[in-house]
């Protein structure tokens, strides 16, 4: 189910908080398939670090999201990717063995 951006805004910032609250530690990006995004092109590790990742409404309630924790958190990301498929946003914590 999607949720609307301060939702999605509200759960992250939570989940950071919970888990190590420095955005700056953190990578936000945005994805049509956000477990291929971790798992596979970041290195993620899905039973050990943290990470979490949301189903927006549309592109630009993604990119909006992810502007939000990028200009406003200060959370590491490329930023401005994806296509009109691309409705999730993602975050993990930064380890060494992630790749950005």
């Amino acid at each position: 189910m999607s949720l609307d951006n301060n939702t999605i805004i509200r759960e992250i910032e939570d989940y950071v908080a919970n888990f190590g609250g420095n955005f700056p530690d953190w990578y936000v990006g945005i994805a049509s398939n956000p477990k291929n995004r971790l798992f596979q092109d970041h290195n993620v590790n899905v039973e050990n670090d943290s990470w979490i990742h949301k189903l927006a409404r549309s592109l630009n309630d993604v990119r909006a999201i992810e502007d939000h924790f990028h200009n406003v958190r200060h959370a590491d990301g490329a930023g401005r990717g994806g296509d009109n498929t691309t409705v999730y946003i993602y975050a993990y914590r930064k380890t060494k063995n992630t790749r950005e």
